[in-house]
C-alpha cells in the first residue's frame, strides 16, 4: 500500500511517560506564554426536550415526561459541567415557553443556545420559510417570491425571533442540514436577512460528508466533489464551514474499523476553510457519540475513551475549531428513514451513560489547553505510519489527496512511533512552532504508542497533555520521548536555547 509518510527513525524508545535524555540542567525561565481568550465550542446534538419520551426496557414503546423545574435544571447543570458550550434545539419544534425555558437554563449556567424549528401560530413553518421549500398550511409555496417576499420573509422572521432577540443566552438560529449546493444561494439570501433581523447571532446550516451521494450534493457528472465545499465558501458568507463524516464502523463480529474516507473530508473542508479570501473561516465537525444504522453501514458506540479522543485528537491535528456531538439525548430508536439509533451520553430513560463521562473527560482536557491552542494558526498535517503497523488499516491516509500530507517539517529533525501517527503543524503570530501529536491507531484496538520525536534548536518544551501542563527538558538533539494511549493526542510548543 503506497503511503506518504515521514521517514521513520529506528533508534530504540525508552520511554513510557514523558522522559528526556540528561534530564540535568534548569528549567528556570523556559515558559510557553502565549495565550488566546477565544473558547473551543462544543455542541450538543439533540437538545433537551419539553417532554422527554421514557421508553420501556425493550424500547418498543414509551411515555412523554414532563420534567421538573428541578430536572430540567440538572440536564443543563451537566451540560456545563461536562464542558460544553452550546446547547441546541431538540429535534421536534417547541413553543415560546420551551424555547425561553431553554434560554433562561443556558443563561444560568453559562452556556450559549441555539434554537431551531418553530411553527407559528397559523402554522407557517420557520426552516420552512428560510429554506423557501415545501407548502404553507394555505397552499402557497414557501418559495414563491409573490407571497413570500424579501420582505415578508423579513417581517415573518422579525415575529419569530422577538422573544429571544434580547436574551443574554440566544446564540443563533439552526436552518438546514446537509443542503444540496443548488439551494447555497438562497441561503445567502436569507443569511443577509437574518443579519439585519437578528443582528451579531449566528446562523448555522451543516453541510453533508465530501463522499456522500453525488446528487444529493447537486453536483454534476464529472464534477470534482470538491466543488460542494468549495462553493459553500463563494457563496455563502458565514463565519464557518461546518460538515459531518462519523469516522468509526462496526465490522460486526466485535471489532470496529477506521472509516476510510474520514481523513479525507476534513482535507477538503478543510482546504474549503482556508480559501476563504480573509482567511478567517472556522472548521466545524459533528463527531459520533451514538451508535446508528443506515443501510449496510453501522457506526460503532464509543465503548472506551480511546474512541472520543481519538476522534476530538484527529480533528485537533487538522485545526479544527468546534464540535458537535452525534447525538447527546438519543433519537427514537428507528427514525422515518428506517435509520436505527442506540444511545449516546442518555440513555432512553434520561440517565447519563459511560459515553457521557468520557466526553466530559476529553472536552475538559481541550478546554484546559484551549488558550494555547487558539493562539497558534494551523498549516499543515503530517501522516506517519507506525512500526508496529501490522495490518495495513490506515487506508484513510491513502485517501488523502497526493500533496496534501506534509513530507515533514523543518523543526523536526527526526521521529518514529509504534502506531499510526497525525501530526498538526502549527505557528504563532511571533513565528514560534506548536504541534499536535496523536495516536491514530484504530482506537477499538487500544494499541498504545511509544513515539520519539527530536525537534532543531530545541532545549525544552511546554507539553499540554489530559489537562495538564508540563515544561520538559529535552535530551539529546532535542529529544522528546513519550507513550501516547489509544487515541491520545498532546500538543508539544518546542522552547529554543536561552
Amino acid at each position: 500500500m503506497k503511503k506518504r509518510l515521514f521517514t521513520l527513525l529506528t533508534a530504540a524508545l525508552v520511554a513510557l511517560a514523558f522522559v528526556a535524555s540528561g534530564c540535568s540542567g534548569s528549567l528556570a525561565g523556559y515558559d510557553y506564554t502565549g495565550k488566546s481568550d477565544r473558547e473551543f465550542q462544543f455542541k450538543t446534538f439533540l437538545g433537551l426536550p419539553g417532554k422527554m419520551p421514557i421508553y420501556n426496557a425493550n424500547e418498543t414503546s414509551y411515555y412523554l415526561k414532563s420534567l421538573t423545574d428541578e430536572e430540567f435544571d440538572t440536564y443543563y447543570r451537566e451540560m456545563a459541567e461536562a464542558g460544553f458550550t452550546v446547547a441546541t434545539a431538540p429535534s421536534s419544534p417547541e413553543g415560546e415557553s420551551h424555547n425561553l425555558r431553554m434560554l433562561d437554563a443556558a443563561e444560568k449556567y453559562g452556556l450559549h443556545q441555539l434554537l431551531g424549528e418553530m411553527i407559528s401560530a397559523d402554522g407557517i413553518s420557520l426552516t420552512g420559510l428560510m429554506q423557501g421549500r415545501g407548502f404553507d398550511p394555505f397552499g402557497n409555496e414557501y418559495g414563491d417570491e409573490t407571497v413570500y417576499s424579501e420582505a415578508r420573509i423579513r417581517e415573518l422572521l422579525g415575529e419569530f425571533l422577538e422573544p429571544y432577540l434580547d436574551h443574554p443566552a440566544f446564540y443563533g438560529l439552526a436552518i438546514w442540514d446537509e443542503p444540496s449546493k443548488i439551494y447555497y444561494d438562497r441561503i445567502e439570501s436569507v443569511r443577509k436577512i437574518f443579519e439585519e433581523v437578528a443582528p451579531g447571532k449566528l446562523l448555522y446550516v451543516n453541510l453533508l460528508p465530501i463522499t456522500a451521494d453525488r446528487d444529493g450534493m447537486g453536483l454534476e457528472a464529472g464534477q470534482d466533489v470538491s466543488v460542494y465545499a468549495q462553493e459553500f465558501i463563494e457563496k455563502v458568507d458565514l463565519p464557518y464551514i461546518s460538515y459531518d463524516r462519523y469516522p468509526i464502523m462496526d465490522n460486526g463480529d466485535g471489532t470496529t474499523r477506521i472509516n476510510e474516507d474520514f481523513l479525507y473530508n476534513m482535507q477538503i473542508y478543510r482546504q474549503a476553510a482556508d480559501s476563504d479570501p480573509d482567511g478567517s473561516r472556522e472548521l466545524w465537525t459533528y463527531l459520533l457519540a451514538t451508535e446508528h444504522t443506515f443501510g449496510t453501514d453501522t457506526f460503532a458506540q464509543p465503548d472506551n475513551i480511546a474512541d472520543i479522543r481519538w476522534q476530538v485528537y484527529a480533528f485537533l491535528a487538522f485545526g479544527g475549531d468546534s464540535i458537535t456531538w452525534f447525538t447527546y439525548f438519543p433519537p427514537e430508536p428507528i427514525d422515518q428513514h428506517g435509520t436505527s439509533f442506540g444511545v449516546g451520553p442518555y440513555d432512553r430513560k434520561g440517565r447519563k451513560t459511560d459515553i457521557y463521562y468520557y466526553i466530559k473527560q476529553v472536552q475538559q482536557e481541550v478546554h484546559a489547553f484551549e488558550e494555547v491552542y487558539f493562539n497558534f494558526d494551523w498549516k499543515s498535517v503530517i501522516t506517519v505510519m507506525g512500526e508496529k503497523n501490522e495490518d495495513g488499516f490506515v487506508d484513510s491516509y491513502d485517501w488523502l489527496d497526493p500533496g496534501f500530507a506534509a513530507e515533514g517539517h523543518e523543526r523536526i529533525s527526526s521521529l518514529s512511533c509504534e502506531q499510526d501517527t497525525l501530526i498538526g503543524c502549527f505557528e504563532d503570530a511571533e513565528g514560534q512552532d506548536g504541534f499536535m501529536v496523536m495516536n491514530y491507531a484504530e482506537p477499538g484496538a487500544l494499541k498504545e504508542s511509544r513515539t520519539r520525536i527530536a525537534f532543531q534548536d530545541a532545549y525544552a518544551a511546554a507539553v499540554y497533555r489530559r489537562g495538564e501542563k508540563r515544561i520538559v527538558k529535552l535530551g539529546h538533539g532535542g529529544t522528546l520521548n513519550f507513550t501516547l494511549l489509544a487515541g491520545e493526542g498532546v500538543f508539544v510548543v518546542p522552547l529554543a536555547k536561552k
